[in-house]
């Protein structure tokens, strides 16, 4: 696991963003573990490690037939992030123009990483993303298109042995 500081990230301590930091970092070392450093800190630094409990960082499990949603640039971007179907997408902290909306379905149950969206730069967060560790093995395109057609939140529940 990185040796990774709030101090490093930016981020004031406490004791909600200390314990954030280290459920994503246990997250990373158990699902990611050929994650780069760097795209280790530019992961936490898109999560709000001072979002209240409700909110906050955790490890939860996707059921088959949740639907997710994500806003990326044509013919680029990655495959790790992505928000509950039905969420803006200007609370993700992303620049919107130019983007893409595309939905997914979950076809294999996986364990994600849960967090609020951190500001970045002007772009708002405040929206909930989850970290999809191998999402190109359990998650089929369902929709691709300039904007989102309303659907149905995924079921999100926390597994047994976490």
């Amino acid at each position: 696991m990185y040796n990774i500081t709030l101090q490093e990230l930016g981020v004031m301590g406490g004791a909600l963003p200390d314990r954030y930091l280290k459920t994503a970092l246990k997250f990373f070392d158990g699902f990611m573990p050929g994650l780069s450093r760097a795209d280790c800190v530019g992961y936490l630094k898109a999560i709000d490690l001072h979002a209240p409990p409700a909110l906050g960082v955790g490890v939860v499990w996707l059921r088959a037939g949740a639907l997710l949603a994500k806003y990326r640039y044509r013919d680029r971007g990655n495959l790790v992030f992505f928000t509950k179907a039905g969420t803006s997408p200007h609370q993700l902290g992303i620049q919107v123009a130019g983007r893409h909306f595309e939905r997914y379905r979950v076809v294999t149950p996986c364990t994600v990483l849960r967090s609020r969206c951190a500001d970045f730069g002007m772009a708002a967060g405040g929206g909930i993303q989850f970290i999809v560790p191998h999402a190109d093995s359990v998650l089929h395109l369902v929709q691709v298109g300039e904007r989102e057609q309303p659907a149905a939140s995924p079921d999100v529940e926390l597994p047994d042995w976490f």
